[in-house]
């Protein structure tokens, strides 16, 4: 799928690594455009980013009647305008004249044009903004200065945290403000990326203090692994502890709330009827295996199936666990650990490509409550256990082609990498906990 229009299809689909096709075409040249724009490369990425967001996220209603690449530089530019005309520009406005475009065919609005319409928004600024922004451009002031000089505090943010994986965006409530700077607990997993948003407006109260079974967690020097999540959700608190447990949240005005908080409760499916489908780049004919257990691939005695490199089409059929009620709560699936890359269907319904353990998918309403579920899989595995078993089975590479000298990088006796899907599959049942501090 090379040609910019499948691409486009593919993202409206759900296909994950058609976004990321259409993400890696475009974000350098889009962040180049915007900062030609602003003169600010952090300001011009998070702008990318976040109109590639939400481009995601509404993919299936998004309607593209021009080409793509003039919808994509015509929403940046109405995003940079945007970001000159928002709140958040009074604590950090930069000076903003945009370069020569004409050169550049991608948009379809002429330079003066443009001149004018950033003209008419800085002119549109409220008065503290106007005052801000020539106090950076005419005196060259830095953002604490103006911020002395204006009386104007540096902590006016909302701080939130994007997903780039499923386009899911976390109201986070807690965080404290020390010395200037926003102090936010996060752990990442491994491979795990995530994009922080500051956006204008300081919220009225807000979590700065957490204790666990008496102890304070939070501020503390120690890991944040074992730190609840705390989001802002139906005008209140919502928390997602790590850990069952007593805990103390202490808010920005000094009042505090105190309760029994239980983790997600997790189940494994294990009782389950399956199929794999064996689909090699090479010339090999492995027919269909029927399992009721998952377990690497490596391990098969099959020499076909334990070499195998391509993609294995798991299809897996289970029914929900006796007593694992689904009413008003939030059901997650984790499909453990697998090969290199792997896409996953629920029912019907494509999640798209995940390229790392870890995720839980938000399947809520999705489970059937009687019947079989049809839990779909497909595991791409690298070449290399197939080329190690080529040096074993032949003594010498032949079910692939490379210019790479394979006897010298690999040896019939090294160890293989597991491949396949290894599991555990795993069910969270996530019942929102909210509470207010009054």
């Amino acid at each position: 799928m090379n040609n910019i229009d499948d691409i486009l299809i593919g993202v409206k689909q759900g296909d994950y690594d058609s976004f990321n096709r259409l993400f890696i075409c475009y974000y350098a040249r889009l962040c180049a455009y915007i900062a030609g724009i602003t003169h600010d490369d952090f300001a011009s990425e998070d702008i990318v980013q976040e109109l590639f967001v939400k481009l995601w996220v509404n993919r299936a209603k998004i309607e593209i009647k021009e080409n793509i690449t003039a919808y994509l530089f015509k929403s940046s530019k109405n995003a940079a305008l945007n970001y000159l005309r928002s709140e958040r520009n009074k604590n950090n406005v930069m000076e903003r004249i945009p370069v020569d475009t004409s050169g550049s065919d991608e948009d379809d609005l002429e330079h003066d044009e443009f001149l004018s319409s950033l003209e008419k928004c800085i002119n549109q600024l409220p008065a503290r903004s106007r005052e801000v922004f020539l106090l950076h451009r005419f005196e060259r002031l830095k953002q604490k200065e103006i911020a002395e000089k204006l009386n104007i505090s540096v902590q006016t943010i909302k701080n939130q945290i994007w997903n780039p994986e499923d386009g899911s965006i976390a109201k986070s409530a807690l965080f404290r403000y020390e010395n200037g700077q926003t102090r936010i607990p996060v752990s990442f997993k491994p491979y795990e990326s995530k994009l922080f948003v500051f956006k204008a407006g300081k919220p009225a109260g807000f979590v700065t203090t957490i204790k666990g079974e008496g102890k304070q967690i939070f501020p503390s020097n120690k890991s944040t692994e074992n730190i609840p999540l705390v989001s802002f959700e139906n005008g209140g608190y919502a928390v997602n502890p790590v850990k069952t447990g007593e805990y103390t949240f202490v808010s920005n005005s000094k009042k505090s709330f105190s309760g029994h908080f239980v983790q997600d409760k997790e189940v494994v499916i294990s009782n389950f009827k399956g199929s794999i489908h064996f689909e090699a780049p090479y010339k090999d004919n492995i027919p269909d295996i029927e399992i009721a257990g998952i377990q690497p691939l490596t391990e098969s005695a099959n020499p076909d199936i334990r070499y195998f490199s391509g993609n294995a089409h798991y299809t897996l059929r289970f029914k929900i666990p006796e007593g694992f009620e689904t009413m008003n709560e939030k059901i997650l699936l984790d499909i453990g650990e697998f090969g290199s890359v792997a896409h996953v269907s629920l029912n019907g319904k494509q999640f798209g490509n995940l390229w790392k353990s870890g995720i839980r998918l938000d399947i809520t309403g999705l489970l059937k409550k009687t019947g079989e579920n049809e839990l779909k899989v497909t595991v791409a595995n690298v070449y290399r256990n197939r080329l190690i078993g080529d040096l074993e089975q032949y003594g010498k590479v032949q079910n692939l082609w490379t210019s790479a000298p394979i006897e010298q990088l690999l040896k019939k006796d090294i160890p293989l990498q597991p491949s396949g899907l290894l599991g555990p599959l795993k069910l969270f049942k996530n019942k929102q906990q909210v509470f207010s501090i009054r």
